[in-house]
């Protein structure tokens, strides 16, 4: 039954195709059979059944994911999780690497804006952090923005889960690539998309709504109004999960506060108060920041360090910072 699955994930077959061809060939064993017999099936393209008959039903989808590093659970599996099933297309089959028993834990879902300002970043960062201090996993969708922020706060005191736009080989943003193998390491990356399947802007709902279903809690750090943190709020909401918005002036933090949301408060950051980004409004280098402000370099780079994970700060080419 997994390889049938895993050929069907692998060539793309949406749950609709996939829901059809079950109820009608009777279980997912029996799916090659019917394939290969039928002409036209009510409710699938003419087109797609073509492609269908042309699979190689014995393709050795297992042996393929085992080269890659990568393991799977199907929707008929214990370990898939229930919630899962309620989305309205739920994926038939999850792809991950790293630890899937953090799936057994409590799980909150921090997200918000890739184009997030310094202080959502700030804020995004000390949430998970605080919430994985108490045991929480902290789970968020690998984009630039708040959910590095997120994931990188988690990281600090414990674990996170990353639910992507894109296969597990084809990890997307290329530029968290060094954050992906650490969550590899230390938690887990989880994916709907079969290998070899690169992002696409119509993959982030799904992604989106697997984050809600997985949480016992969603929080929203800063969202602007078409924001897809949007749409995990809303599959939460209508999960019965609680949702939780920062008091920020972000357009989508307000919508929601006005659908329900809990309000989070948290007082303002004063950025200019740190004096290593008042400085850093143009890219300066270690040693020019070190002889403005007559600090230890070594003690600086720790600093720039603590700047760079929440997302405060830029390193850029040459050993030169810039803030974000």
């Amino acid at each position: 039954m997994d390889r049938v699955l895993l050929n069907l994930a692998r060539l793309n077959v949406g749950w609709k195709t996939f829901k059809k061809l079950l109820s009608t060939a009777g279980s997912v064993g029996d799916i090659p059979d019917f394939v290969n017999r039928a002409n036209n099936v009510e409710g699938i393209r003419r087109a797609t059944i073509d492609r269908l008959k042309s699979v190689d039903w014995n393709y050795p989808a297992e042996e393929e994911l085992e080269r890659l590093g990568i393991d799977y659970v199907t929707r008929f599996s214990p370990d898939y999780p229930e919630r899962l099933k309620l989305l309205d297309k739920p994926p038939y089959v999850l792809f991950f690497k790293g630890k899937w028993s953090l799936m057994s834990r409590r799980i909150v879902t921090v997200v918000g804006s890739r184009k997030a300002t310094p202080e959502g970043r700030e804020i995004a960062f000390d949430v998970a952090r605080d919430y994985a201090k108490k045991g929480w996993v902290v789970a968020s969708g690998g984009a630039v923005g708040i959910d590095t922020a997120s994931h990188r706060g988690a990281l600090d005191e414990g674990c996170t889960i990353a639910v992507l736009g894109s296969s597990l080989d084809r990890p997307y943003p290329s530029c968290n690539f060094k954050l992906f193998k650490e969550i590899e390491e230390k938690g887990l990356l989880v994916s709907p998309f079969y290998p070899g399947t690169s992002a696409r802007r119509y993959h982030f709902p799904l992604r989106n709504a697997v984050l809600a279903s997985i949480a016992e809690r969603v929080v929203v750090v800063e969202a602007g109004a078409r924001s897809g943190s949007l749409i995990t709020a809303r599959w939460a909401f209508r999960f019965g999960v609680p949702v939780f918005a920062v008091d920020l002036p972000a357009e989508g933090n307000r919508l929601l506060l006005q659908l329900g949301a809990r309000p989070i408060s948290i007082k303002k950051r004063d950025a200019g108060g740190d004096p290593i980004l008042e400085l850093l409004d143009r890219p300066l280098d270690v040693d020019e920041i070190a002889r403005r402000l007559n600090i230890d370099i070594a003690q600086l780079q720790v600093k720039l360090l603590e700047l760079e994970l929440k997302g405060l700060v830029r390193r850029l080419p040459g050993g030169f910072y810039k803030r974000a």
